[in-house]
């Protein structure tokens, strides 16, 4: 039996620490006996030689290394506010918020590279995501769409390679010329006609919560959201590409392009009002991939919503010597509002990767958590 060993990671012996400078201002702020208090933290944080995971050329027969990715700022403004709305011997009601703007750029690569496409993600190892100088990290970048081919005329109309009635519709940004600078025939979807289709960064994020008692009974509520954060939906390749044999969503298959053929006797014959020709909005069911491999808007969700994240309503019972036993029931997770068609858009899929962030691969879900409960202080 022979032992082998092999170098599995790529030593860099030009890594050197990161580097941050940083300012913040605050305002701390008390009114009226203290029954309002508003707390406001401005910063202003610049990262130099950020460290990274970055892609190697496939040349090089490692696929990344650790390396001093580049120049970052971050800058935002955070609100907290408490509050007693009243209280008096029986009832009190407080309430408090927090709301936080976030915005980051990336201000230079250390490669003087204008972009570094990031990790690629999915079955098919695609790279919707790309560090661009002057834009927020991470921004997810693919092809644009306008629909579906309708028709045949239409399909060869817009030159590109591969259209056909029933397939997706790319927009071509970028015309591919002869050597002599005559527009080919034959047009590519590539990443010469690429854009940005999406921003995982959200607008803002916030959460509040009511806390009420009345007498020995007392309730909770928190509310936790954000506004804006595209998400990039992997799955949604597989569950309304209509591709291959996997399961569909049924709604995508219902919206989908169909010829104008029915099958009668055996015989395959046409009938224009048996198809799906206009309007649909997804593609043709096929049995291949075809090329709609192609990171695009069509995976790019907005990632907003508003959770239920807590509720808790308990009764305290008085013993003696200080003594007490609170019952209690509580519930996690129990109301989400989104638009967001995938099954949670608090995604975790890559929660230790940053580069990946936005990126939702099969995530599971948020689970609804109901408790019961006793407490007893002595």
């Amino acid at each position: 039996m022979a032992i082998g060993y092999f170098e599995s990671n790529l030593a860099n012996n030009n890594l050197t620490w990161e580097k941050t400078d940083q300012f913040n201002v605050g305002l701390d702020l008390s009114l009226f006996d203290s029954s309002i208090n508003l707390t406001i933290d401005a910063y202003n944080k610049i990262t130099k030689d950020l460290l990274q995971n970055v892609r190697l050329p496939v040349s090089n027969g490692y696929t990344s290394r650790i390396d001093n990715f580049g120049k970052v700022e971050n800058k935002g403004i955070e609100f907290s506010l408490s509050t007693r709305i009243t209280e008096t011997s029986e009832f009190s009601w407080g309430f408090l918020a927090n709301l936080s703007f976030n915005r980051n750029k990336l201000l230079a690569l250390n490669s003087n590279l204008d972009y570094q496409i990031g990790p690629s993600v999915g079955f098919r190892n695609t790279n919707p995501i790309l560090f661009k100088v002057g834009e927020p990290l991470g921004i997810f970048w693919g092809a644009q769409t306008d629909g579906i081919y309708s028709t045949w005329e239409e399909a060869i109309q817009s030159g590109i390679e591969g259209a056909a009635p029933g397939e997706i519709k790319y927009i071509n940004n970028s015309l591919d010329l002869d050597e002599g600078g005559i527009p080919l025939e034959s047009q590519q979807i590539n990443f010469d006609d690429y854009v940005q289709i999406g921003d995982p960064n959200p607008d803002y994020n916030f959460s509040f919560s009511n806390n009420f008692v009345f007498k020995n009974w007392d309730l909770s509520i928190l509310f936790t959201g954000q506004k804006g954060g595209d998400l990039f939906w992997v799955d949604s390749w597989q569950l309304s590409g209509l591709q291959k044999t996997t399961n569909v969503l049924s709604n995508s298959y219902l919206s989908s392009w169909k010829a104008p053929l029915e099958v009668v006797n055996d015989q395959v014959i046409y009938n224009p009002s048996y198809g799906n020709l206009f309007g649909a909005s997804n593609p043709a069911a096929i049995i291949d991939n075809g090329p709609r491999a192609i990171a695009s808007d069509r995976q790019v969700f907005d990632g907003s919503f508003i959770r239920l994240k807590n509720i808790n309503l308990g009764y305290t019972l008085s013993i003696s010597n200080n003594r007490s036993l609170r019952l209690y029931a509580s519930g996690q997770n129990l109301l989400t509002i989104t638009d967001y068609p995938g099954y949670d858009p608090e995604i975790k899929t890559y929660s230790k990767n940053p580069q990946k962030r936005g990126v939702d691969f099969g995530t599971y879900p948020g689970t609804k958590t109901y408790l019961l409960g006793l407490k007893l202080t002595y």
